[in-house]
């Protein structure tokens, strides 16, 4: 069986995206990686469906993985303890290696595609590093993540062959962001020694309106946000009025109609268009609850603009 150690494969310089083909494996795998910063290395695998993927992996001691499933599945085996996951269905994982062989298998039929963020907890603070070590006991190595994931196009902009010191700024942001969620949530968890903690309200907020922003053209009812973060529907909607004076569907409609406006200022997509991927049901609906909030219509709007006025 192939034994890999990404350490090999990792690029010396920050910035550039460099692609990797892995030994002894199948054809139809694909590895992008682009060292993002000291600490801080991003990649996109790519495992055809074509074929079986096996092999032991073995990463270093220091890091921790976010990893998230972007199509099919993957099985992990920590070689150590035999503790078993599948990555699948668009889940998150906080992984903790520690320096020991993963095994990894990708059935033939079925494929994947995950993003890996690698990051060094020796990089971190010292409050949230012992925040992630105390996520993970002596024997765990993964913790299942409740994270408000940005869209597949957000995924795609890390790997868009855009190089130079602005792009990498970006790149970097995008990633730390995601981190950031990670850390949040470790956090937030009960503290294994007082088991006293849990999302404080700001957090829940920020947390909340993060999944409503990335999912604006979906249906989401309270009680799905409700289960995503351990509550129920009428403390999490009390929660969020005492915090921001809206409810959350008011906050859905507020950040659906600002994201409507940016498209407009700042594209050429038809109102209908914008209206059903921004989650109104209609260009009438967008037009009817538009000049409810700024005073005219989405269209009127756009004149304006191609006049040169409301910039």
């Amino acid at each position: 069986m192939a034994r890999i150690e990404p350490l090999d494969f990792q690029p010396s310089t920050c910035g550039k995206a460099t692609f990797v083909r892995l030994p002894d494996q199948p054809e139809g795998t694909r590895i992008d990686i682009l060292k993002i910063a000291p600490g801080i290395t991003l990649a996109r695998s790519q495992f055809s469906a074509d074929a079986e993927h096996v092999a032991d992996i073995l990463r270093r001691a220091d890091q921790v993985l976010l990893t998230i499933n972007l199509s099919g599945s993957m099985r992990l085996t920590d070689a150590g303890s035999g503790e078993k996951h599948v990555i699948s269905k668009s889940e998150a994982w906080a992984i903790r290696p520690r320096g020991k062989i993963m095994h990894r298998r990708v059935d033939k039929g079925i494929g994947c595609s995950n993003l890996v963020i690698a990051f060094d907890i020796d990089a971190l603070e010292s409050e949230l590093r012992d925040c992630v070590m105390a996520a993970f006991d002596d024997s765990k190595t993964f913790v299942r993540l409740q994270l408000p994931l940005p869209e597949h196009r957000t995924f795609s902009q890390l790997f868009d062959g855009r190089e130079g010191p602005a792009t990498l700024v970006r790149k970097h942001g995008q990633c730390l962001t995601l981190i950031g969620h990670v850390l949040e949530e470790l956090l937030s968890r009960p503290d294994p020694l007082t088991r006293s903690r849990s999302y404080g309200p700001d957090i829940l907020v920020e947390r909340v309106k993060a999944v409503l922003g990335e999912r604006l053209g979906e249906t989401v009812s309270l009680s799905e946000l409700a289960t995503l973060f351990g509550t129920n529907h009428a403390t999490l909607n009390r929660v969020f009025h005492d915090e921001t004076g809206q409810t959350v569907f008011e906050c859905l409609r507020e950040l659906r109609l600002e994201a409507a406006r940016t498209r407009i200022a700042t594209g050429n997509a038809s109102l209908t268009t914008i209206a059903y991927d921004c989650g109104f049901s209609s260009p009438s609906h967008l037009s009817t609850a538009f000049r409810k909030r700024f005073g005219f219509s989405a269209s009127a709007y756009r004149e304006q603009l191609r006049l040169g006025f409301g910039k």
